[in-house]
C-alpha cells in the first residue's frame, strides 16, 4: 500500500480542522510528569494562563489546531517546547468553524481564541531523543523506522538526506545506499533497504498539536 508524506497529511488534517464538516475529536496527549522547571523557567511558564498569552510570545515554532472540545497550541519558550490545552465550548467552536478564509481570518481566528483559559501545559521536550539515542538508529533500514512510527516528508537526494517525522518532531536522515529510480516517491519503495548512517534533531513537526 502507497505510503502518502507526511506533509500532505498535515496539510489535510489542517484543512479538515478549518474548513471540514466536523471537527475533529481531541488526540490522545502526552501526560508523562515533566521535570521540576528552574525557578526562571517556572515564572516564564507560570504567566500563560491563556491561549492569548502563547500568541503574545510570538514563539518562532507555534502551531494551534481547535478540535471538537479543546484548543490546543504548541509553542517554544526558553528552549523548550511546550503544549498547552484549553478546553472549547461548543459556541466557540461553532465560531471557529463559520468564519471565512479571507484576509481576516487570522485575526478574527485570534479574537476568538485569546480569552482561551489554559487548562493544562504538557513539556513536550521530555519527549526529544539524546543524540546518543538517535545514535543508536545507525545501522537500521529504512523498512524498520517506517514500521514504527517514523512518517517521511522531503528528501535531498545529492545528499541522501530524508526528512522524517516521529512523535511531534521532525528529524534529518541519511541514508547509505541507491533509492529505486521512479518518478512517484514511495515511502517503502526509497527508504526501505536503505540503511541509516545518521540522525539528527531538526526541531517541531508539521502536527505537533496531534501527538
Amino acid at each position: 500500500m502507497k505510503r502518502t508524506l507526511s506533509l500532505a497529511l498535515a496539510l489535510v488534517l489542517a484543512a479538515t480542522a478549518l474548513a471540514g464538516c466536523s471537527f475533529p475529536a481531541l488526540p490522545r496527549l502526552n501526560t508523562a510528569p515533566s521535570p521540576t522547571p528552574s525557578p526562571e523557567l517556572a515564572k516564564g511558564i507560570e504567566a500563560i494562563k491563556t491561549v492569548g498569552d502563547t500568541l503574545a510570545l510570538d514563539s518562532p515554532e507555534y502551531q494551534s489546531a481547535a478540535y471538537e472540545n479543546a484548543f490546543v497550541c504548541v509553542f517554544l519558550l526558553d528552549g523548550v517546547y511546550y503544549r498547552a490545552v484549553a478546553p472549547l465550548s461548543a459556541e466557540t467552536a461553532a465560531e471557529i468553524w463559520a468564519l471565512d478564509y479571507d484576509e481576516s481570518y487570522d485575526a478574527r481566528r485570534r479574537e476568538l481564541v485569546s480569552p482561551l483559559q489554559i487548562e493544562r501545559v504538557e513539556n513536550l521536550s521530555n519527549l526529544i531523543p539524546t543524540q546518543a539515542e538517535l545514535d543508536e538508529l545507525v545501522g537500521r533500514t529504512g523498512a524498520e523506522l517506517l514500521d514504527e512510527g517514523w512518517q517521511s516528508y522531503g528528501y535531498k537526494l545529492d545528499t541522501m538526506e530524508f526528512y522524517l517525522t516521529k512523535g511531534p518532531f521532525k528529524y534529518t536522515v541519511v541514508f547509505d545506499g541507491e533509492p529505486e529510480p521512479g518518478e512517484d516517491f514511495d515511502a517503502y519503495e526509497t527508504l526501505g533497504p536503505l540503511t541509516v548512517s545518521s540522525v539528527t534533531f531538526s526541531g517541531l513537526g508539521d502536527a505537533a498539536t496531534l501527538d
